[in-house]
């Protein structure tokens, strides 16, 4: 009987520690459920999403714009940069050119200085009543009947205009064999545009309303005379008749070179089959205008006149 009481009393204690263990367990689950960290799921904005992908989309349209804005800007500046290049050249030749003219000018000037000296003194011997004159007076033909002036009416000209006059007056006096005279400005337009394309007769009276009409004359005209010497050759050449031209003018504004301007007088002025041009052409250079389109002037007009049996005065 005593070793069965032995036996239950164990029996007790082994539930009793069981029972705790899982009362343990339990007390362990309810504790970690209840203070273990809640992990929840956030739910995405689509609207916003959209909103700042719409704005990421402008942003890169307007750089890609600026980019091609500035692509453009570039391409400007070195077009610009070249185009700068090329006139700096362009003036650097140009000026080189001019200065190689303006010296061919300055020795012409001396001997232009001479010939106007013996012109003035052929005048006066003229007006003195000599009979004993020669077809030309310093390299100048005055054996023509008929007479054309080509006078540019600009401002810069009209600053000198008693001196024209009195130029105009002194050529007309040198011809002794004057029948007929015409007077045109620069753009070809007549200082009678009534009478229409006729001569004006060369007596003293008529001599004196020309000069009367052109003191007067309001026309102002280019600084140009190819419109001039092309009516002046088409309108009024005549095979039976001596016609001298003479352009008076302080500088050449044409849209020509000087060469293409020889070639133009030479295609219009037309050597005949005795080997002569139709018309003889002479210039004076006033000095009014500025000193570049002088030159330029004096150098279409040197050339001109000797290519045309005339001469060329600057004064």
């Amino acid at each position: 009987m005593k070793k069965k009481r032995s036996l239950e009393g164990i029996s007790l204690s082994f539930l009793d520690v069981i029972s705790c263990g899982f009362g343990a367990i339990l007390l362990m689950l309810v504790l970690v459920r209840a203070f273990s960290p809640s992990i929840s799921t956030p739910t995405p904005d689509l609207s916003e999403i959209d909103r700042k992908l719409t704005k990421l989309l402008e942003e890169n349209q307007t750089l890609e714009k600026n980019l091609i804005r500035l692509e453009q800007i570039k391409k400007d500046q070195e077009l610009e940069s070249m185009r700068i290049a090329k006139n700096l050249k362009n003036a650097t030749e140009r000026e080189k050119k001019l200065s190689q003219e303006i010296l061919q000018v300055e020795e012409q000037k001396q001997e232009l200085l001479r010939q106007e000296v013996e012109i003035k003194q052929k005048i006066e011997t003229l007006q003195a009543g000599e009979s004993s004159v020669s077809d030309t007076v310093a390299g100048i033909k005055i054996d023509s009947e008929y007479v054309i002036f080509i006078i540019d009416t600009s401002g810069s000209m009209r600053s000198d205009w008693l001196n024209v006059l009195s130029k105009v007056e002194q050529i007309l006096v040198s011809y002794p064999t004057l029948k007929g005279i015409q007077i045109m400005d620069a753009d070809g337009d007549l200082l009678f545009p009534y009478q229409g394309l006729v001569w004006n007769k060369a007596n003293l009276q008529n001599r004196q309303e020309i000069l009367s009409a052109l003191a007067r004359w309001p026309e102002q005209s280019l600084s140009n005379p190819e419109k001039g010497i092309k009516k002046a050759i088409t309108n009024f050449y005549s095979p039976d008749k001596k016609i001298a031209i003479w352009i008076f003018a302080d500088d050449y504004q044409g849209e020509r070179t000087v060469d293409s301007l020889i070639q133009f007088v030479d295609n219009i002025n037309l050597v005949t089959r005795d080997g002569k041009r139709l018309v003889t052409i002479n210039a004076i250079g006033f000095r009014t205008g500025f000193e570049s389109s002088r030159m330029r002037f004096a150098l279409a007009m040197r050339e001109l006149c000797e290519r045309n049996g005339g001469a060329f005065i600057g004064l």
